[in-house]
């Protein structure tokens, strides 16, 4: 079926793409003395990885429930966002294939310049992902194209937390 076709190639790119375990962060030099912190976007997405735990693909009027299109071996993989601007994917306790490794290159990622998108590249494909949330234990993209084979906007919706 041509719709499963596309939510499985649409979950391989963000799986891909979201691995994510960044370390830094800086602190206010005004708060210094407050001992408060502030981390840097660098910093929040970086800090250890990211496990999705909901997804959903609204087109045509309907909204479909991205996890109930994965295997369990698929809802526990582990997506690190390096701070050398590298993605890494881990398959997680559960892998799919005892084949396949724990771990391998997701490409790379950038911000957009007022940091409010996520670019991923992984060879020739770029995909810019709106952040919706950025927190120091939740992560929300978003991405919306228009479609013409089915001829309506889709729009994906990602959550992932730590």
């Amino acid at each position: 079926m041509k719709t499963t076709k596309f939510i499985t190639a649409v979950m391989a790119i963000f799986a891909i793409a979201f691995l994510s375990t960044l370390e830094s962060c800086t602190k206010d030099d005004d708060n210094a003395s407050s001992g408060s912190v502030t981390v840097s976007k660098t910093g929040l997405i970086s800090s250890e990885g990211w496990i999705m735990t909901a997804g959903s693909m609204t087109f045509a009027g309907q909204t479909f429930d991205v996890m109930d299109g994965m295997d369990e071996c698929e809802k526990d993989d582990i997506l690190f966002i390096k701070t050398d601007n590298t993605i890494l994917m881990d398959a997680g306790a559960l892998k799919c294939d005892p084949t396949d490794p724990q771990t391998e290159s997701g490409g790379t990622w950038a911000f957009n310049s007022d940091e409010t998108a996520l670019i991923m590249t992984e060879g020739t494909d770029v995909t810019e992902l709106e952040m919706t949330t950025l927190s120091s234990s939740t992560l929300i993209l978003e991405l919306t194209e228009y479609d013409s084979t089915f001829q309506s906007e889709i729009v994906m919706k990602l959550t992932y937390t730590h």
